[in-house]
Parts: C-alpha cells; structure tokens; sequence
C-alpha cells in the first residue's frame, strides 16, 4: 500500500491526489472498466463474466495462487480503497461534478436496480464522457442524478448514519471514476470479507474507543460491518480490535456518546503496516 500511495499520491492520500482524475488517464481501458462495471445496471444480455463466488469451486490447494492472480488484475483494473467521511467530503469539495447513479451490486444481491448507493466524481473535462457511459451502459428508465456539492454531501452523510462506509474506486488504475457506499449488500465487501479474495485497501485510519466516554451500548457493534467492534462484560465498555478495523469511521455515527474517533493508522503499531486482508 505505501509504494501504492506513493506512486499515485505524489506523497500524500492517493485518493486526494487530483492527477488520479485527470483527462489523459480516461483511456480506451479505462472506459472498458467503467462498463464492465455497470453492466448490471443494463439492459442488455448478460455478459457472461464470472463473479467471485465462482472462488468456492476453486480447488483449496490452488487458492493461494488464484487469489495473488485475481488480487494483482483487480488491482490493475478495478481497484478500491475505504475513506472515512470527512475525506470523501473533501474529495467531493475537491472535484467539479458528482453523480448519483443505481448501485451494480445491490442489482446483482438483491435484486434492486435503482437503489442510489453510488456515486460518479471527476474533473470537468470528463463530464461529458463519463455521461456517455452511463447512457450506453445503465438502462435509460434508471436515469442519473446530478447533485450539487452541497447535496452530495449531505447524502454521504445521510449514508454514513445508516452505516454504510465509503470507498473510492479506479477504472483501470490508478484513474479514479467512482466514490462507493456499501453496506452487507454489496458485492466487493462480501469478495473482501467472505470469500478473502481482496478488492480493497482499508483506510489510512483505526478506530479508538475512549473508555471514560463509552457507556457499553454495544451499538456501534451493530454497526460495525467488519466485526471490529468488541464488548467487554467485565468493564462494560466497547473496544477496538486494532487488527480487524478497517477505518471506516461509521461506527462513530452510531455513537450517543461521541466516545469513538479516528486515529492515523501510522500511529497504530499494531495496524500501521496492515492494509489487506
């Protein structure tokens, strides 16, 4: 992840990097992503591309190798990267336009063509291309709303309460087309926690609980969507598994208490280097 980030984040927070958006990244593979990814959400026949629960048929001994195969091609191709609230509102800020458009993964779970969990983001230069796309690509009765600033922020707020986490997304890496909000219903947290077949980094935070303020309410255990939040019946206070958060954040919006905060993952020894599976 570090030589990730330094790569593609001219040192700081790849994702806040505006090159990652530029025009000249949005090439022929790029767009090719983009429509493999919102396929869907189209009208037209299946394409015939396999998902990765094919993984359970795979032979256990041949997982390994599968899983490295599959994690350096999603990597290159389609890869994701969880942020916290606060920076996907600054990257929105950061960026000219945001779409709201259906979720491809809540089409493929439950069935669900026009739940509004996705984003689109880019430079103004893209605008237009990008539309293109999403008129080839998403079936037309579905539609795409433009939102201003203002209002996608909001509703990344409004999705943060209802606990769904934020995650950026490439199109052919390391140009950046989508900012994701994704619950159990979403198909990369199911590849990434059920199948360990890894679609994304975790966050550049961890979570920590401050025990002085938590009342043990355990509700930001019902929030958790990677079972990082724990309990302990002899203090009556809720923790923090360092090794198993991701640094989504949204375990704070479940907190009366305001007890829960994001600290750097650099200055988490335990976590600082973990950014996989």
């Amino acid at each position: 992840m570090r030589e990730f980030c330094h790569k593609h984040g001219e040192g700081k927070k790849w994702y806040l990097s505006t090159a990652n958006y530029a025009e000249e990244l949005f090439t022929e593979a790029a767009r090719k992503s983009a429509i493999d990814v919102l396929s869907n959400l189209s009208p037209k026949p299946p394409t015939g591309k396999r998902d990765p629960s094919s993984l359970e048929a795979v032979p256990k001994a041949l997982l390994p190798l599968v899983h490295w195969v599959a994690r350096r091609q999603q990597q290159d191709i389609h890869w994701g990267q969880v942020v916290p609230l606060e920076d996907a509102h600054a990257l929105v800020d950061t960026l000219d336009w945001v779409v709201r458009l259906p979720c491809t993964c809540r089409a493929d779970t439950i069935g669900d063509k026009n739940a509004r969990f996705c984003f689109g983001i880019g430079v103004s230069a893209l605008e237009e291309p990008w539309r293109q796309i999403m008129r080839d690509a998403i079936d037309p009765s579905l539609g795409v709303e433009k939102l201003t600033r203002d209002e996608a922020k909001a509703a990344l707020a409004d999705l943060d309460r209802r606990g769904a986490m934020h995650s950026v997304w490439t199109f052919k890496t390391p140009f950046i087309g989508g900012l994701c909000n994704c619950d159990r219903d979403c198909n990369a947290l199911r590849a990434q926690m059920s199948w360990d077949f890894q679609v994304m980094f975790r966050a550049e935070y961890v979570a920590r609980v401050d025990p002085d303020r938590c009342s043990g309410c355990r509700q930001c255990m019902q929030q958790c969507l990677f079972g990082a939040m724990t309990h302990s019946l002899a203090r009556g206070k809720c923790d923090v598994n360092e090794l198993a958060c991701y640094g989504c954040g949204i375990c704070r919006s479940a907190c009366k208490r305001e007890a829960i905060s994001l600290a750097p993952r650099a200055e988490v020894p335990a976590a600082a280097r973990l950014w996989g599976l």
